[in-house]
């Protein structure tokens, strides 16, 4: 039994050797003992991580960044209780944990760089390595320019690095010596200088340098135009002492230093207003007002000028206002028509909110006199054959009527009716008439087609215009033959419709007859 012990105790003490010298190609060198323990602690399994199950977990984040990024460096480990845990960057120990986790949080130079993790469990020592990056960008830069007038512009140059900025030089029109440099400490700058550029095109150039000596540039064309001056406002008006039954011509007299043609905008001080700079307006109401002209040439340079005028009242205007109707179709048609109030005074002026509609279904030879009568406000929809009367009141009150009006509107269909209207006949040839109505436009014309038919051809008319007769009469006569000795005539069909003056089409009607022997 001794024996057999001490032989399995020298294969334990060989297997530990052979695993030691495995694992120290990767980890920590362990001792034979050790091995030895742990063989007969997992029973003959195969050790891991340095004869034990530890396990290592290194990250870093972000994987890139610049020189003002904060990296966060973490190790943990699991599988054993680690006496110490350190984190080196590129050899420098950078923090030091008496346990697991251990985190490092902070910013690097620029360059590929290389994190160390060493952890020490049960006097074995374990490292895991991770690498990331730290790039030093050049600086970002834009150019602004703003018109200050006068001539003068004021020229930006603003940068931002991602570790710290130096300086900014401005540039102006390709010139080898800056208009100005400004020096920073920090990750940000703006460099400004207000210059006077004659008229034509010029171009800024920003130059930023960081403090490795990254530079960067950014440019903008800007163009300056010649001195824009401003409209001088002036106007007149005609007559000199209107009174409300004028209407006054206000002319603009305005100049601009430049020749540049100006846009006009009227304020006559009545809420009224035009965008003429020749434009006509009466007031309706005796008072003082101000009228105001305010000027504006192209480049948004303006000027206002104001004058007060006095306007009296005119003598009692008793003359009511000219009215007409407008939109009265003259030839019939068979769509709706709008009619619309039409009002002409040169007095007291029409009062647009009184235009007034009266429509008759009967002929009417005069257009009624009670304003009250008139119940369609201006414009109506007309949509059948009516006479129409317009009415309308001028700003003093008084009312204008206009003559009647006659409004061809027709959209109902002609009808129409065939004779003989017996279905039995009793000559082989006779005259079937076609009587066409329609009271409104009147009927333009009447379509006739007959044929002797067959039973079983049907009776079915064809569509207007398929092989009809523009006729009012038409002669049929019956298609007889001896059958044996009876008489056998095939029945006639007679078809008609009708059209009207307005372009209406009747439906069609037919008519079957037979001849009685």
């Amino acid at each position: 039994m001794r024996r057999g012990q001490a032989s399995m105790e020298m294969l334990l003490l060989t297997a530990g050797a052979v695993l030691t010298a495995v694992v120290a190609g990767y980890y920590a060198v362990s001792s034979t003992a050790s091995v030895y323990s742990e063989l007969n602690n997992v029973a003959y399994s195969t050790p891991t991580t340095g004869g034990s199950s530890v396990t290592l977990t290194f990250t870093v984040s972000p994987a890139s960044g610049s020189p003002s990024t904060t990296f966060h460096l973490e190790c943990s480990v699991s599988g054993g209780a680690p006496s110490s845990v350190e984190i080196n960057v590129d050899s420098s120990p950078v923090a030091v944990c008496p346990s697991s986790p251990c985190s490092y949080d902070g910013s690097f130079p620029a360059g590929n760089h290389t994190a160390t993790c060493t952890a020490n469990v049960g006097g074995n020592t374990y490292t895991k390595n991770a690498s990331f990056s730290v790039v030093d960008n050049p600086p970002s830069v834009s150019a602004v320019t703003t018109d200050v007038g006068g001539g003068s512009y004021e020229l930006n140059c603003s940068a931002t690095d991602d570790v710290q900025l130096s300086q900014i030089s401005i540039y102006l029109d390709g010139g080898s010596t800056p208009e100005k440099t400004c020096s920073f400490s920090g990750v940000s700058g703006t460099c400004s200088k207000i210059v006077s550029v004659a008229a034509g095109s010029h171009e800024l150039n920003c130059v930023a340098v960081d403090n490795t000596g990254h530079v960067s540039h950014a440019s903008k064309t800007f163009t300056v135009g010649s001195t824009n001056h401003a409209p001088v406002a002036s106007f007149t008006y005609s007559p000199s002492s209107p009174t409300t039954a004028d209407e006054i011509e206000f002319n603009s007299t305005s100049t601009d230093p430049d020749g540049d043609s100006l846009s006009c905008f009227w304020k006559f001080g009545d809420g009224d207003t035009s965008t003429s700079c020749n434009s006509m307006h009466k007031y309706h109401t005796a008072g003082t007002y101000t009228v105001e002209l305010n000027v504006v040439d192209p480049s948004g340079a303006y000027d206002v000028a104001t004058q007060s005028i006095t306007v009296s009242a005119s003598s009692a205007d008793t003359t009511p206002p000219s009215v007409a109707l407008d939109g009265v179709p003259t030839a019939w048609q068979n769509t709706d028509a709008t009619v619309s109030v039409v009002c002409n005074d040169s007095g007291s002026g029409c009062d647009s909110s009184s235009y007034r509609v009266f429509l008759s279904n009967a002929e009417i030879s005069t257009c009624p006199s009670d304003y009250a009568q008139y119940t369609y406000t201006s414009p109506t929809t007309v949509s059948s054959h009516v006479w129409a009367c317009g009415a309308a009141k001028d700003n003093a009150g008084n009312i204008g009527f206009s003559g009647v009006y006659e409004v061809n509107v027709d959209t109902n269909a002609p009808t129409i009716t065939l004779l003989p209207s017996d279905k039995e006949v009793s000559q082989k040839s006779f005259t079937v008439t076609a009587t066409c109505s329609d009271s409104d436009s009147g009927c333009a014309g009447t379509y006739m087609y007959y044929r002797n038919r067959l039973i079983l051809w049907g009776d079915d008319c064809p569509d207007p215009g398929s092989g009809y007769s523009a006729t009012a009469t038409l002669d049929v006569e019956f298609s007889c033959t001896k059958v044996f000795w009876h008489e056998v005539c095939l029945p006639i069909t007679v078809c008609a419709y009708a059209t009207d003056n307005a372009g209406n089409t009747s439906s069609v009607v037919k008519k079957n007859y037979t001849y009685k022997s």
